[in-house]
């Protein structure tokens, strides 16, 4: 894999996390705010009720999400990507063995 590929491969799953983030930390439901018979919350405690909405919390799992599991998911990625770049190098100029390949394409996926 070229490094243009992963790259390329890192980008667009970052795109695609940070869509999704950003579409679901709406704070309104489809038909608009206070619509529904409720408070316009979609768990149904407001403010008064000292419960965060769902809203705010889905947002905040979200962000969470992105930055303790996608993010070091990538960056683990990225490095084991290169790891095996080198061992399947090394295999084909014959300074490596196709067990160390093997061994750095399981670790990668």
């Amino acid at each position: 894999m070229t490094s243009t590929t992963r790259t390329s491969l890192l980008g667009s799953a970052a795109t695609l996390v940070l869509s999704v983030a950003l579409a679901s930390c709406s704070g309104e439901s489809a038909d608009g705010p206070g619509t529904g018979g409720g408070t316009g919350n979609v768990g149904g405690s407001g403010a008064t009720g000292g419960t965060p909405s769902s809203g705010n919390m889905r947002g905040a799992v979200l962000a969470s999400l992105g930055e303790n599991v996608v993010m070091p998911t990538q960056e683990g990625f990225g490095t084991e990507i290169t790891a095996l770049e080198a061992a399947l190098a090394a295999a084909v100029d014959g300074s490596g063995t196709r067990e160390m390949a093997q061994a750095a394409w399981r670790q990668a996926m």
